[in-house]
């Protein structure tokens, strides 16, 4: 399968684009949830420090007023009133307005909580405290007006509208009691999801964090090994290829079938057809000097040959003329030794000399054209050794 340069950069880097994706991702829903579970926590902890808290205050202080509500009445009965101490009443009316209004205040708050149950456990208490008080009301009159034996006689009604009022208030306070400490609970274990929820995504963070090193690493690897490796391999062969080195070896690119292989093997290619063509020209220089070797060794043999023909015709040229002058004078011999015998060839030995004269001249011409001759060979060999020179250079 041929899968191009291109198309693996591409995968490499949709792979970190997607690394990166999910790293984006994860930090986004760690982020959520640790946004939720620090809303929890805060609401947690808004209810235990507000709701929780004025809870426990409220019904902390409405105990404190029912009690006062029994000290005052008890206070009074044991006075019976005297030496000043007759505020009894008063006192503990005005401890039930405040146990009234208390008591109305957790109510608001237990609703607002949404706590219905202890919405009831309070109606509960407010249905015994009206006999409670009325209950310690009538008792501590008893006492003032008919004294201890008349007071004595409500003493048990008073104890048990008592017991009934304490329990429902001890059922209100152990309610709100629990709600406080699962308030509190419920945000340590808020707290606690959200430092894991943190631990987690720490922990995950750093794993995406070595796993985009590790990618990171690989594309930097793969590229280094499969693109810049074989790139600069090929450009410092073709460096040496451009300097005439054909011996350069061309890195196989094995099964690669990417434009790094096509690469190589055009680079291979070219190296071939440089061979070829040094091959080719120096094929030629050989063709060139072998074809100025035979045109100097032509010019040589021309010259050689015309200097041989030429001295040649001027040796036989001088034999011929050699020969008239001998004959010339041969002539001229005879014509004298004729003279001396008979005037009878005056005349004729007159003409074999005039004869033998022409010759003579002749022979002069003859001798002079032979000069001549000669200097115009001299000519002609000298023009052949430039001629063979010029072809040497």
């Amino acid at each position: 399968m041929r899968i191009k340069l291109g198309a693996k950069l591409t995968l490499s880097n949709a792979i970190l684009l997607l690394l990166l994706v999910i790293a984006t991702g994860a930090m986004i829903i760690g982020a959520d949830l640790q946004r939720r579970e620090v809303a929890a926590a805060n609401r947690s902890a808004d209810f235990a420090a507000g709701t929780a808290l004025d809870l426990v205050a409220t019904v902390k202080r409405l105990n404190i007023d029912i009690i006062q509500i029994q000290q005052w009445l008890t206070d009074i009965s044991a006075t019976r009133g005297l030496d000043g101490l007759n505020d009894g009443f008063d006192k503990a009316a005005e401890a039930r307005a405040s146990a009234e209004a208390n008591l109305k205040a957790a109510e608001e708050l237990a609703r607002a909580a949404g706590e219905n149950t202890l919405l009831a456990e309070f109606a509960e208490v407010g249905k015994a405290m009206a006999p409670y008080y009325m209950g310690g009301m009538a008792m501590a009159k008893a006492y003032v007006d008919g004294g201890p034996e008349a007071g004595n006689k409500m003493m048990s009604g008073f104890d048990a509208q008592a017991e009934a009022m304490s329990e429902a208030l001890d059922r209100a306070v152990t309610h709100v009691d629990k709600l406080a400490a699962s308030a509190r609970a419920s945000m340590r274990a808020d707290l606690a999801e959200a430092a894991e929820v943190a631990v987690f995504f720490e922990y995950s963070a750093i794993i995406l964090a070595i796993a985009g090193i590790v990618v990171s690493l690989s594309v930097i690897l793969f590229m280094q090994r499969h693109v810049v490796r074989p790139l600069g391999a090929m450009t410092a062969a073709l460096t040496r290829i451009g300097d005439g080195d054909i011996e350069v070896t061309v890195a196989d690119s094995g099964r690669r079938s990417d434009e790094i292989a096509d690469m190589a093997r055009a680079l291979a290619i070219l190296r071939d057809r440089t061979a070829q063509n040094i091959q080719l020209q120096a094929a030629q220089r050989e063709a060139e000097a072998e074809a100025d070797r035979i045109r100097r060794e032509a010019l040589i043999g021309m010259a050689e040959t015309v200097e041989r023909e030429s001295r040649r015709a001027v040796d036989q040229v001088a034999s011929e003329s050699k020969l008239m002058d001998e004959t010339a004078e041969g002539m001229e011999g005879s014509a004298t030794q004729v003279s001396g015998d008979a005037q009878s060839v005056a005349a004729a030995a007159e003409q074999a000399l005039a004869n033998a004269q022409a010759v003579a001249s002749a022979t002069e011409q003859l001798t002079a054209s032979i000069h001549e001759i000669s200097g115009q060979i001299a000519n002609a060999m000298s023009a052949s050794r430039q001629a063979v020179d010029s072809g040497e250079r």
